[in-house]
């Protein structure tokens, strides 16, 4: 059983019916594989949402989240982003604070980052995959 994290562009995509992103996740619920709500994603979906008035799309968010392991953040995520924050800095690569704790969330759920945006993520020893462009 694996787990993962909808990231926030796939999440996006979801909810605008994306072909091939409903077809990984359809599997993935069939697979009864494990989504876990990370509590970032939800607020910057959610945001863009009511600023467009998207009221269907608002409800089908919450229908996705109600179905989804919802897990907080916790203080070893925070420590986690620090250290990460810290050693991307050093090496002249700084990441934005949103994708950096949506990787220090996903790192300590021992999870699989979801995203379209995998350069956002290198160097973090994250797995991802990208739904965005899958073959079938």
């Amino acid at each position: 059983m694996k787990r993962f994290i909808l990231d926030t562009n796939i999440m996006s995509l979801l909810l605008r019916y994306d072909h091939s992103v409903r077809l990984r996740f359809q599997s993935t619920v069939r697979d009864e594989d494990v989504l876990i709500g990370c509590p970032l994603v939800y607020h910057e979906v959610k945001r863009g949402l009511l600023a467009k008035g998207a009221r269907s799309q608002l409800a089908r968010l919450q229908a996705l989240f109600d179905g989804f392991n919802w897990q907080d953040y916790q203080l070893g995520d925070w420590d986690l982003a620090a250290q990460l924050w810290a050693q991307r800095r050093s090496i002249g690569h700084p990441i934005n604070d949103a994708d950096l704790f949506i990787a220090a969330f996903t790192l300590r759920r021992n999870a699989i980052l979801v995203t379209a945006n995998e350069k956002d993520f290198v160097d973090l020893g994250l797995p991802i995959e990208n739904w965005e462009n899958e073959a079938e």
